[in-house]
């Protein structure tokens, strides 16, 4: 949240500084991406028991719901082009897909615990 720390990829020596508030990413070659701003307060809302998305797109925000939750969504509906914003509460899966789906005119099914079809 503050002050700066440096990056460097194993393989290649090249390094990026980055400040509060910027990231990078490391490629398959081990070649770091430029530093890229982002959204503090969305990357850390998790500590507060929340997601917080702007507008993302719909196909990462199930990617998190999926990683946090330890379930997997079946998507039925083309995604690619929906984007969500909005902060969730991260306790709840069933509170979750509700707030996502009806904020997103989408429909969900349980196959089984730990199973969602999204249509």
């Amino acid at each position: 949240m503050t002050g700066k720390v440096s990056v460097q990829a194993n393989r290649n020596k090249d390094e990026v500084e980055l400040a509060s508030g910027y990231q990078t990413s490391v490629y398959k070659d081990s070649a770091l991406s430029l530093p890229q701003k982002f959204e503090l307060a969305n990357a850390i809302s998790w500590t507060t028991g929340e997601f917080t998305f702007k507008d993302t797109p719909l196909l990462e925000v199930f990617a998190v719901i999926e990683r946090h939750f330890d379930i997997h969504l079946s998507m039925k509906k083309r995604l690619e082009n929906l984007t969500f914003t909005g902060r969730i509460k991260n306790s709840d899966i069933i509170y979750a897909l509700n707030f996502v789906s009806l904020a997103s005119g989408l429909k969900y099914d349980s196959v089984n615990d730990s199973t969602f079809v999204i249509y």
